[in-house]
């Protein structure tokens, strides 16, 4: 009967766990012929692991040394540095959900059947747009104020997008995780007094947004100055402000400003 020393376990152990140790191996040990990091089973020696690249068995009396006494070979560095990057990269995503698709947006369904505002000339179809789609019925244009809200939000890199894609009920959506600013395209049809309103309404979420940290994070109060609250209930009790009735604040402020667009720059200017 053959003995079962403590040393036959040990052999056969590592024997069997070698196919799992193999990736960490490379990453700890170091060929003290040519200093490689390849290691592989040769079948002719039964499975053993040899380097891969001079061929040198990693026997009892013959094993890899340890990379702290030979120079870092680039092969090290890279068997670190991709699982590590790897692992870098799912745990960005992991902390941040809206990462990857906040990447995509641009060639998404939605950015691709909407209108992005990028620069002067976009601005200034959209006012013409708003005039021409709407009876001013005598009131003064807003043309003025949306050109200084949007240049004011473009070269702070927010997106703004006119588009259907706008939460149900709502005439614009801010959202932080996407810096990107949505109005409806039927707030822009009834001209440049809604659309400067609804503009307005939204930068100042963005402002909000500043207050609490930056683009990326939700609004806080700005703790300004706002109407009584009984003059936009019919607003605040819609399904789309459903919570604490603390979390109306913020809107507050939004349609307070929304009646005083010409204060959404101003706010912007100072936050952001």
């Amino acid at each position: 009967m053959q003995e079962w020393s403590a040393g036959w376990i040990v052999e056969g152990s590592r024997k069997a766990l070698q196919p799992f140790l193999l990736p960490f191996i490379v990453m700890a040990y170091s060929c003290p012929r040519c200093h490689s990091s390849i290691i592989r089973n040769d079948r002719s020696l039964g499975g053993r692991a040899i380097c891969g690249t001079c061929g040198l068995p990693l026997q009892a009396n013959n094993r890899y040394q340890r990379k702290s006494s030979k120079p870092i070979q680039g092969k090290s560095i890279l068997a670190w540095l991709v699982p590590t990057s790897l692992l870098g990269s799912y745990l960005l995503m992991a902390a941040n959900p809206d990462a990857i698709q906040t990447m995509l947006e641009p060639y998404g369904y939605s950015a691709q059947n909407s209108w992005r505002i990028t620069t002067p000339a976009d601005v200034e179809l959209l006012i013409d747009k708003a005039e021409s789609s709407a009876v001013q019925n005598g009131t003064p244009s807003r043309a003025d104020l949306i050109r200084t809200i949007t240049s004011d939000l473009i070269s702070r890199k927010v997106r703004i997008l006119i588009s259907d894609h706008v939460k149900a009920g709502a005439s614009g959506q801010w959202e932080p995780a996407r810096h990107q600013l949505k109005i409806r395209p039927s707030a822009v049809s009834r001209g440049t007094g809604a659309l400067a309103e609804v503009l307005a309404h939204e930068t100042t979420h963005v402002a909000q947004s500043c207050k609490a940290g930056g683009f990326s994070y939700g609004s806080k109060p700005l703790g300004i100055k706002v109407g009584p609250a009984k003059a936009y209930n019919e607003q605040l009790d819609s399904s789309l402000y459903n919570g604490p009735t603390a979390r109306k604040a913020v809107e507050l402020e939004a349609y307070t400003v929304g009646t005083n667009p010409e204060w959404a720059p101003i706010l912007l200017n100072h936050y952001c």
